[in-house]
């Protein structure tokens, strides 16, 4: 009787993850791919883990400095636009009135729609996963 020696169960390393993933950006209105992209790190990312914990240092002391009392929601929404603002490794295919659109800080304020299909795109892992449908 031969034997398999192959470990049972489910093999994680079909899920390695890449550090980067592309996220096509789709109008907000159709849901068609507009032809524009950003590239970004994930929420697994040394990048995403450090900028969260630069941002949880902030609401702590926040919290310190003012007796107990959260952080406003203006000033969290802040932090975590500046999250993942760091995340981005590069935008293409933006332009507005025909000047390209580089900087995401920018982006993401003149255009909220943007800003949510980045953070959705970072938040799903399914992006990140080596040879995953998704990428």
């Amino acid at each position: 009787m031969a034997t398999d020696d192959k470990p049972k169960g489910f093999d994680l390393a079909t899920l390695e993850q890449d550090d980067t993933a592309v996220i096509q950006l789709v109008h907000p209105s159709t849901g068609d791919e507009i032809g524009a992209s950003v590239t970004v790190y994930g929420q697994d990312s040394d990048i995403f883990r450090a900028e969260t914990r630069k941002a949880e240092a902030k609401y702590t002391e926040y919290s310190r400095r003012n007796r107990g009392k959260f952080m406003p929601p203006e000033m969290r929404e802040e932090l975590d636009k500046t999250k993942v603002v760091a995340c981005v490794k590069s935008i293409d295919g933006l332009a507005y009135k025909g000047k390209p659109m580089t900087d995401p800080a920018e982006v993401f304020t003149a255009f909220p729609w943007i800003h949510e299909q980045v953070v959705a795109g970072i938040m799903d892992r399914a992006n990140f996963i080596k040879g995953s449908p998704l990428k």
